[in-house]
């Protein structure tokens, strides 16, 4: 099992962070695949514990937001059922960092946190190459 755990790469962390409503976030998607869990997982855990989570660290994207996300990955234009996924900011990460015990949640939480951070940092960085 431990080979497992080192199969979470960086690379694809840090490609599925976006910035929407100026937070950055990530996809339920892409999160569900970290932890190698269902995508329904991760809404029932926000739907069941909603204490848990701060106001705005678990939000579905609105209808218009989800169209120009289809558009930005390569989705076909114009149809007419769009899919408004859910995103999580990190603190919502760190809510299921404490819900998912699992070796695979585990270490995907601490990649996924240390790829905040970096994103973080670059984003705030005063270098002139940024």
């Amino acid at each position: 099992m431990t080979h497992e755990l080192n199969n979470v790469p960086t690379d694809p962390v840090e490609s599925s962070i976006l910035v929407i409503r100026g937070q950055m976030v990530i996809l339920d998607r892409h999160l569900a695949k970290l932890y190698n869990v269902p995508i329904r997982t991760l809404h029932d855990a926000v739907k069941w514990n909603p204490e848990r989570f701060q106001p705005g660290s678990a939000f579905q994207l609105t209808t218009d937001e989800a169209r120009v996300l289809d558009l930005a990955v390569g989705q076909r234009p114009g149809r007419k059922y769009v899919k408004r996924p859910y995103v999580f900011t990190a603190d919502s990460i760190l809510t299921f960092s404490s819900m998912f015990r699992s070796e695979r949640a585990i270490q995907a939480n601490r990649q996924i946190l240390y790829a905040l951070i970096r994103q973080w940092e670059m984003l705030t960085s005063k270098s002139p190459f940024w």
